[in-house]
């Protein structure tokens, strides 16, 4: 139960901040365009390719600061190549157990890796036939499945 709490707690502030964080630079993006620019009209992250690979390379950053918090080996390509089709559902492990207090840290950085994950995934959706952006998909959902796993193992301790 406390993990759910926490996990909720943390997709909540993740939601929170994606929301300020976008509508914060759509206005910014309103307030430097010129009159007479045509894309002035349009919504941040409106399926424009170049809008989505932004963002995509946003998330994957994010998850790169998680990875080297919870202390995670990042996926080399061809894990990422073998997640690739995998769907989000079945790449977070959930524990069989409750994970031990020492994990709590772990545990919240994976959270937000899956939770990263999953939006890359869905942006990565909006780019059919990209593959950069599937490639950046497939390393997000072995970056979560390491993560959960680490989660799950109890040997969350940090390293000295």
């Amino acid at each position: 139960m406390k993990l759910r709490l926490l996990f909720l707690s943390l997709f909540t502030a993740v939601v929170a901040t994606a929301l300020v964080a976008c509508a914060a630079g759509g206005r910014a993006k309103q307030a430097t365009m010129a009159p007479s620019d045509p894309d002035a009209s349009a919504p941040p992250l409106s399926g424009r390719p170049d809008e989505l690979r932004a963002k995509i390379a946003e998330l994957g950053a994010a998850i790169e600061r998680d990875l080297d918090a919870a202390q995670v080996d990042r996926p080399d390509a061809t894990a990422a190549a073998q997640m690739a089709a995998t769907p989000m559902a079945d790449v977070r492990t959930t524990c069989d157990h409750v994970p031990s207090d020492r994990c709590e840290d772990v545990c919240k950085l994976s959270g937000s890796i899956c939770d990263n994950a999953a939006s890359i995934c869905d942006l990565a959706a909006q780019l059919p036939g990209d593959a950069w952006a599937e490639e950046r998909c497939g390393a997000a959902k072995a970056a979560c499945q390491r993560a959960s796993e680490r989660c799950c193992a109890g040997e969350c301790a940090p390293v000295p």
